[in-house]
């Protein structure tokens, strides 16, 4: 009995004899129909594309994966994806009180337009690779093949706007430069594909780049408002980024009534995003950060951060003004009670890492399990 070969499962019904031309050409459906031999596993990293961008790619590719699936809680390799992306943004998002662990640097691709066509400049960071006085062919190599695809696929991934990558650089980790993530023109934010589990970051309960996927309807409701309102303020965001979009979409559709309401309002206001967030600075050259144009604003940590989903706060007798930041009441000992803590759930752990004196100075207090927000 003869065998038919085919990686893809559609025309299993087709008789083919020898070696054949199939009927018309490799459709979407074609190429979903292949069995992935990993089965979605999230432990196996997929990094098998030949190109420098193949990173920002996948993540793409992994938010239409879940949006197609319709389930932004699954644990394949594609939920991993997209949880990571989102841990790098809620880094940049919190980048204010990271700084002892995290610094930004700046890598300009120097697009332009000269005479209607597209060119690099000289003095950027790729210019510099390019040129061709600089004595090292393997650079020039390397800036002539990441022109070519910056170029070729200009449309696909929003590259002829793409004039800053910022990549987060983790100061504690195990190399002297440690890139965990950075912005992109086709999701915004993507993370690297190296091991991560050496960051320790946590945002409320969750630990970032862990095994634990948390999808944006499950995140801290401040960032889940910053990108909502990032979205607002970012002209024609659902053609630049329809696989984001679709997925905030379906985010929108879970959020709680209360946190919807909030994004209606923030939603309603052009200049919400300009006047609740910080511009984030770039110092290496006294920029502010964009992507495509449009500025990546940040968490202003200077907002009392007591406020957010915090059933510690300490309430003052009634007629009483307090200045500054309402101070929390922690427990030392073991406490089970399910209270909202720092935008997650106060555990029964974090008793450990409260004193019973802080001779640090006010100032200078930071939360437990939270140590990048500082607080009273």
């Amino acid at each position: 009995m003869s065998k038919i070969f085919r990686l893809h499962q559609k025309g299993a019904s087709e008789n083919i004899e020898h070696w054949q031309a199939i009927s018309g050409h490799l459709t979407k459906d074609h190429i979903n129909s292949i069995a992935d031999p990993s089965g979605s596993s999230a432990h196996t990293q997929i990094t098998s594309i030949p190109s420098p961008f193949a990173r920002m790619d996948l993540v793409r590719t992994a938010f239409e994966f879940v949006n197609s699936a319709k389930n932004l809680d699954a644990s394949t390799i594609y939920h991993r994806l997209v949880s990571d992306c989102l841990d790098v943004a809620e880094i940049f998002f919190n980048i204010e009180a990271l700084q002892d662990k995290v610094e930004v640097l700046q890598w300009s691709t120097g697009i332009r337009v000269t005479a209607g066509e597209l060119d690099i400049d000289p003095a950027s960071d790729l210019g510099k690779l390019m040129n061709p006085g600089s004595g090292n062919a393997k650079h020039r190599l390397l800036g002539e093949t990441l022109k070519m695809y910056l170029f070729q696929d200009r449309n696909a991934f929003n590259f002829a706007d793409f004039k800053h990558c910022y990549l987060l650089n983790y100061k504690q980790g195990p190399e002297l430069i440690n890139i965990i993530g950075g912005t992109s023109p086709a999701t915004l934010f993507f993370s690297s594909a190296n091991d991560l589990s050496y960051v320790d970051i946590r945002f409320g309960n969750d630990k970032v780049f862990d095994d634990n996927f948390m999808p944006l309807y499950k995140r801290g409701k401040e960032f889940v408002k910053f990108l909502f309102s990032f979205r607002r303020h970012f002209p024609e965001f659902s053609v630049k980024f329809p696989d984001l979009h679709e997925y905030m979409e379906a985010t929108y559709a879970l959020l709680d009534p209360a946190l919807k309401e909030a994004i209606r309002v923030l939603d309603a206001d052009a200049n919400a995003y300009k006047h609740a967030y910080n511009f984030l600075p770039v110092v290496a050259e006294g920029n502010n950060a964009e992507i495509l144009g449009v500025p990546l604003r940040v968490k202003n940590y200077g907002v009392d951060p007591s406020t957010e989903e915090n059933d510690f706060v300490i309430r003052p007798d009634e007629g009483k003004s307090v200045e500054g930041f309402m101070p929390l009441v922690l427990p030392k000992d073991a406490y089970n009670e399910p209270l909202r803590y720092a935008g997650g759930v106060w555990q029964s752990s974090y008793g450990e890492q409260v004193p019973y004196l802080d001779e640090r100075a006010l100032s200078e207090r930071t939360l437990p399990n939270q140590h990048h927000i500082k607080y009273p």
